[in-house]
């Protein structure tokens, strides 16, 4: 199991000098080659679509659980 480590934890109690210091940025954002830099190193900033269920097949898979099936009956007055 891989578990990366927050290089700045509790960030929320820097100053925003610190703030920027650690980051190696400044008030007016990255230069150009700093941004190319840092997107090679790093990546695009994307999220990747989730897989799995969607639409209808979510709505059934939250009906697993026998209990969870005798509460839906219950509300719908069928128990």
């Amino acid at each position: 199991m891989n578990i990366q480590t927050d290089p700045h934890p509790n960030f929320w109690t820097y100053t925003k000098a610190d703030a920027l210091s650690k980051l190696a940025t400044a008030e007016v954002g990255l230069s150009h080659q700093e941004a190319a830099k840092r997107l090679k190193a790093y990546g695009t900033n994307t999220i990747n679509p989730a897989t799995g269920n969607k639409g209808i097949l979510l709505f059934l898979s939250q009906f697993k659980s026998p209990i969870t099936i005798m509460l839906a009956l219950a509300q719908c007055g069928g128990i």
